[in-house]
């Protein structure tokens, strides 16, 4: 039997050593991974409990309003120019806080937090309810992002709406 000496012995050793680390990165990136995973599916029903929050404080405080179901009954059945001053600022507020809303929920889905298929449905029905009444009011999606989403959906769907040149909300 051959002898090894103590400076092969050590060689020996070291290469061990790079394996025994290279065995723990990969480890390590493995838990890494899942630990993104889970902070990623975390933030996605965050997310998705933000939006049914927002979504929930937006019609209590339609339905608690002494004035803003008459608001939009009176817009819907009689056009703008049916309301006061005061109600078409009032319309003009709810209508920016939902052109916000919507615009979070764009913005969810740009970072990920919102499902694909969720997104696609929600947010083109969304925005072809409310886009008539956006034009109609003088307000329009501002961030550029957002801005050219909706006009993309509202193109496919052949809707022709002309955006103000600056919005009301701003």
């Amino acid at each position: 039997m051959k002898r090894i000496d103590f400076g092969q012995m050590m060689q020996i050793l070291g290469y061990l050593g790079v394996i025994a680390g290279i065995v723990l990165l990969a480890y390590e990136i493995q838990q890494n991974t899942e630990s993104l995973d889970e902070s990623r599916n975390l933030a996605f029903a965050q997310a998705q409990q933000a939006q049914s929050s927002q979504l929930d404080d937006s019609f209590r405080s339609l339905a608690n309003s002494p004035y803003l179901p008459g608001i939009f009954i009176k817009y819907y059945g009689e056009g703008r120019e049916a309301l006061s001053d005061e109600e078409l600022l009032r319309f003009l507020w709810q209508s920016c806080s939902g052109l916000f809303r919507l615009d979070t929920f764009h913005a969810w889905y740009e970072r990920g937090y919102v499902d694909a298929e969720e997104y696609e449905v929600k947010f083109r029905d969304l925005v072809l309810q409310h886009a008539p009444r956006w034009q109609d009011i003088g307000i329009w999606p501002t961030r550029p992002a957002y801005r050219k989403e909706v006009e993309r959906i509202l193109q496919d769907a052949q809707i022709a709406i002309v955006p103000p040149p600056t919005s009301a909300c701003t």
